[in-house]
């Protein structure tokens, strides 16, 4: 169905092993190193089960905006744990999802396209995405969304060509969109690309009416037997919560939706040259007819976005894919194009944007000695050994114009960001093991009270949160909730009992203020 052109550059078996170990090397890279470095974060604890209160595991599951997938993966760690306080081991079950979901990536483009260069290029853009990496690297849906959304498109393929296995294979699609489905409503974003699938097979002149009737039917029934048992009383509870309503309308509206918060959104998690790359490579893909179903798969999810979502967040990944796909073409049709002795630049050129992709995400999500966005980062830094620098030009500018690029923006509590899988860590788990040390030392129940978002805060923490009766000040340097103030004024009669340091600078202080001391 698709050609290959990058092929000619190379023997197929031999490009295809290569791009399969560069493909499993970076994506280990990107999401192995340091995974339980960082404290929860953004949602990433609204993943657990937690039937406080006396709340039963059906109305738990009732009351959540989404199936119940995520919460049953991350149950599997606290099963050997009892807590849900090791961060490295609730993420490893959604981190192998994570990576896998890059390898049926791959192998639904393979068996879609037939071009393993296309293939393993959109594969590799998509390893080494600062969405992908960060969702990789938590404890959340996204991850599962992402392998049965694209293992159920790989099935479906089938629909286009006939085989022997295609009612078998067709079924194991449907398995698979129904636990995409019960992971995140996300799955829709899929839907374009299967309707096609379903409109080739139907227009099949080679098929009896017969047999498309019986595989279309046993489909129909899975689907209804594995989604109906959840979706038929989750609906009902859904449509009567006036809570739910209030979130849905937040959230979901009739509008056109500001185009510049998707491109501050694509920066904070793939700060340079991504967006750049992405758009000039797309818009070459789409001058070859083979690309057209994956720009109406991004035309589809974008215009959703674009005239429907209100407040999109990190779901944007979802136009994201296609347009990546989309690249993926570009770069192959430049191969096409230029004659046989230039063939090699726009491998070389994909190389090098590829290589400042991999270092780039490696840095903001992996290394962690500067903790991006709570900080500046800066990609590419050259010293000055001279011992005046600043005046002592070279050429026409000054020694100090050499000592940075690519330094990210300072983003504040206004920008109001969707954060996920970045490097920080307070040490909330020795935080709170502190306090109860104290209160249990002291025969006291003190509280207490951060600069940190509540959410996160409560989720590590056994005392209450508040500022009476005695408390303790847990006061967080670059907090997640980026309330940069610890200085905590307002207590001017509290102790200092304890400071954690992160490269000998502080992080967390810990005040103690005495009843009747507030």
């Amino acid at each position: 169905m698709f050609s290959t052109r990058l092929s000619k550059l190379f023997n197929p078996k031999i490009l295809e092993v290569l791009g399969l170990i560069l493909l499993l090397t970076v994506t280990l890279l990107l999401r192995v190193p340091n995974l339980g470095y960082s404290d929860y974060i953004g949602d990433e604890h609204k993943s657990f089960i937690r039937l406080d209160g006396g709340t039963s595991p059906i109305s738990f599951f009732m009351d959540m905006r989404k199936g119940p997938m995520q919460y049953l993966v991350s149950y599997i760690p606290r099963l050997f744990l009892g807590d849900f306080r090791n961060e490295l081991a609730q993420r490893i079950p959604f981190t192998v999802f994570g990576a896998a979901s890059v390898f049926i990536f791959y192998l639904f483009l393979k068996k879609l396209t037939k071009s393993v260069p296309i293939s393993l290029v959109a594969s590799l853009l998509f390893c080494a995405n600062g969405f992908v990496i960060g969702f990789a690297r938590i404890s959340q849906y996204q991850n599962l969304n992402l392998f049965f959304s694209f293992l159920a498109l790989y099935f479906y393929t089938d629909f286009l060509e006939y085989s022997n296995n295609l009612l078998k294979n067709t079924l194991l699609g449907t398995l698979a969109l129904s636990l995409s489905i019960l992971s995140h409503w996300d799955a829709i974003f899929v839907a374009l690309p299967i309707v096609y699938f379903f409109v080739v097979f139907l227009k099949n002149q080679n098929l009896s009416p017969g047999y498309k009737k019986e595989v279309i039917l046993k489909n129909l029934l899975l689907g209804c037997v594995l989604l109906l048992p959840f979706l038929i009383p989750y609906t009902y509870h859904q449509i009567f919560d006036a809570a739910n309503k209030e979130y849905f309308l937040r959230r979901v509206s009739v509008g056109i939706f500001a185009l510049d918060n998707y491109k501050v959104l694509i920066r904070l998690y793939n700060p340079f040259l991504v967006l750049e790359f992405i758009l000039v490579t797309a818009t070459i893909g789409l001058f070859t007819r083979k690309s057209w179903l994956f720009f109406f798969w991004f035309l589809f999810n974008y215009v959703i976005f674009l005239f429907f979502v209100q407040k999109p967040g990190t779901h944007i990944y979802n136009f994201i894919i296609p347009a990546l796909i989309l690249s993926a073409f570009g770069v192959d049709l430049l191969v096409a194009k230029l004659p046989k002795y230039l063939k090699f630049l726009p491998v070389a050129i994909f190389a090098c944007f590829f290589t400042f992709f991999v270092y780039q995400s490696y840095i903001i999500f992996v290394d962690n000695k500067i903790e991006y966005p709570w900080s500046r980062e800066s990609l590419l830094t050259f010293v000055c050994k001279d011992k005046t620098p600043n005046e002592i030009l070279l050429g026409k500018m000054t020694c100090k114009d050499f000592t940075a690029f690519f330094t990210t923006p300072v983003y504040k509590i206004e920008d109001n960001l969707p954060l996920f899988g970045f490097p920080m860590s307070r040490g909330w788990n020795k935080i709170n093991d502190f306090i109860n040390e104290q209160n249990q030392q002291k025969t006291e129940s003190f509280g207490y009270t951060t600069n940190e978002a509540k959410t996160i805060a409560e989720k590590y923490m056994d005392s209450k949160y508040r500022v009476n009766n005695g408390f303790y000040i847990v006061a967080i340097r670059k907090p997640f909730s980026f309330v940069d103030d610890w200085n905590f004024s307002q207590y001017s009669k509290k102790q200092l009992v304890k400071t954690f340091y992160k490269d000998k600078t502080p992080v967390v202080k810990i005040y103690r203020v005495d009843i009747g001391m507030e």
